[in-house]
């Protein structure tokens, strides 16, 4: 029973770091690392504690795996898994003779190493993505000139004061009577100007 209510106490820990470094700006982000670390702590006493070290209990290493590998970048991915693999090698060996430790602590190294650098990757893909849509938010593929998003993210920005003490000013460029393209040729007719604009 003292066991389970352990187990119930260190996963609240766990899923109230880990919901409190959501809540974390930039520079504090060191805690995102020190969360999965901790938890690998928390896991090896109570293996300890309970004197357990069968697969699983285990298995819990995973988590912290899961969790860096979901959140930090590829070093401290890495660091973490090395932490966590020396934390099941210290579990089984600890607890086991070294033969059945051996084959334990294979099985599992496998399983943390995999886990991690499958969902590394994907990470790493999924923020790709994130960024190459948002360049294409940003940039008009016709033109190659920025959205109308991003001239008004820079003039809120430079009217909100955050530019320099020398003042803001905003210039306008017209091209005169491109509405009569438009209306002479037809929106294609307008691409095709713009396309063999001086610009290309």
């Amino acid at each position: 029973m003292i066991d389970l209510l352990i187990t119930a106490v260190i996963a609240a820990l766990i899923a109230s770091v880990a919901w409190s470094a959501r809540r974390l700006d930039a520079s504090r982000r060191w805690i995102w690392a020190a969360a999965p670390v901790l938890g690998v702590v928390m896991i090896v006493g109570l293996d300890f504690f309970s004197k357990d070290s069968s697969v699983a209990a285990q298995v819990f290493l995973l988590f912290p795996t899961l969790f860096a590998a979901s959140q930090l970048r590829r070093a401290g991915v890495a660091a973490v898994v090395t932490v966590t693999i020396a934390a099941e090698c210290l579990i089984t060996f600890g607890m086991q003779p070294w033969r059945h430790a051996l084959v334990d602590a294979g099985y599992v190294t496998s399983a943390i190493v995999a886990t991690a650098a499958l969902l590394t990757v994907a990470e790493e893909h999924r923020e790709r993505l994130i960024a190459q849509l948002e360049r294409q938010a940003a940039i008009d593929p016709l033109t190659g000139l920025v959205t109308r998003r991003v001239l008004d993210d820079a003039a809120r920005a430079a009217l909100s004061g955050a530019a320099s003490v020398a003042g803001t000013a905003l210039i306008l460029i017209d091209v005169d009577n491109f509405k009569n393209i438009n209306d002479t040729y037809g929106h294609p007719g307008g691409t095709r100007c713009l396309f063999n604009s001086p610009r290309h």
